[in-house]
């Protein structure tokens, strides 16, 4: 690879490499931040369960109306 490729190369790469490394520097600022801070508040027992509760329902809609669009599919599709 000739010198002016190699250049050309890295200046294409340049947008690339400084977004990247603002997303780094933002997530480490961040971090920083986080650590700083002492109240950070209280997620409960109770929320979680009640969370994966509700995603686990929702899961379980989905898949019940799947298999009903999938029995019933021929006669929805005759009529």
């Amino acid at each position: 690879m000739s010198p002016i490729d190699k250049a050309r190369h890295t200046l294409y790469r340049l947008p690339e490499t400084i977004g990247f490394a603002a997303v780094i520097a933002w997530a480490a600022s961040r971090m920083e931040e986080l650590r700083e801070e002492k109240e950070r508040g209280d997620v409960s027992i109770t929320t979680v369960i009640i969370w994966v509760a509700a995603i686990a329902l929702a899961v379980a809609i989905a898949a019940v109306i799947a298999t009903l669009a999938t029995k019933y599919k021929g006669k929805l599709s005759t009529q």
